[in-house]
């Protein structure tokens, strides 16, 4: 089970017309813009806390299969996550003077005394889909991560506690009905860059995939496996412990590719339901 939202139909029967727009307007854009877009995309990538920011992983690629050339998402008054041209985000009104190529787009979200604003600049033509999935998808993602998590809110991060709670909880419960204790494994991968770098940050589900292939083969059919991001993969076994998790997979390596993907594994086992769950959380450095 993934965490990761999906792309909505919009976002994906979109792609083709939004990859073209793209080309079309890469052609006539500024070189400045063309140039420090391309550097905002890679210095994001190569940022070695990227893949690990479950939030700004996803807004990220959001933002790129959406057309957005430049994108700022604001949480009140504050400036959360910059997407794009640096160029752009410095000199909008200069830039986008007279400029029949680019289209500027700002939306807000307002709840009580909250709200969301995002302003980005897109190709002209697909402003009207650029919006519609601004709306539908991203605004409806950053709501969540901003709104509904007060206790998190102060740190800026999106709540995937709650809802792995939730699925924890029960699946522990019935572990421990059938059998004496629990096995919590997580598989955390680093330096995931050289890989987007390699493959292309379109086609980076294949790493995703190809992760989730390797996990459900060395794992039954009875275990329960999460993927909490692109680099962190939680896994509850029942009737397993600790030692026999790290015994299996201590001659076992991750290959994707040609390129192998190093990993840590923090494992525990549970024989009662703990007394908090941010217990687990610690232990298992999620």
């Amino acid at each position: 089970m993934s965490l990761i939202p999906p792309l909505s139909p919009l976002m994906e029967n979109a792609r083709s017309t939004i990859k073209s727009s793209l080309e079309e307007s890469f052609s006539h854009l500024d070189s400045r813009i063309f140039e420090s877009y391309l550097d905002g995309i890679k210095s994001e990538v190569k940022d070695e806390h990227f893949l690990n920011d479950f939030s700004h992983w996803v807004l990220h690629h959001y933002f790129l299969l959406s057309g957005y050339l430049q994108a700022t998402v604001y949480y009140g008054n504050t400036a959360m996550y910059s997407f794009g041209s640096s160029e752009l985000l410095k000199n909008q009104e200069e830039l986008l003077k007279n400029n029949t190529h680019l289209s500027y787009l700002q939306l807000t979200y307002r709840e009580n005394d909250k709200f969301l604003l995002i302003r980005g600049t897109v190709p002209s033509g697909i402003e009207g889909i650029a919006r519609k999935i601004t709306e539908m998808d991203i605004i409806p993602f950053c709501k969540n991560m901003y709104f509904f998590t007060p206790s998190l809110n102060d740190e800026k991060k999106l709540d995937i506690y709650t809802p792995l709670k939730n699925h924890l909880s029960q699946i522990l419960d019935q572990g421990l009905e059938e059998y004496s204790s629990v096995c919590f494994s997580h598989f955390r991968f680093r330096s995931l860059h050289v890989f987007f770098e390699f493959l292309g940050q379109q086609n980076s589900t294949e790493m995703t995939d190809k992760i989730m292939e390797l996990l459900n083969k060395y794992f039954k059919n009875s275990d329960n496996i999460f993927q909490l991001s692109p680099v962190s993969y939680l896994v509850i076994s029942p009737g397993i412990t600790s030692r026999k998790i790290q015994n299996r997979f201590q001659g076992i390596y991750f290959q994707v590719r040609s390129i192998i993907l190093d990993y840590e594994l923090f494992t525990s086992d549970y024989d009662t339901k703990p007394a908090s769950y941010a217990e687990i959380w610690e232990e298992l450095k999620i």
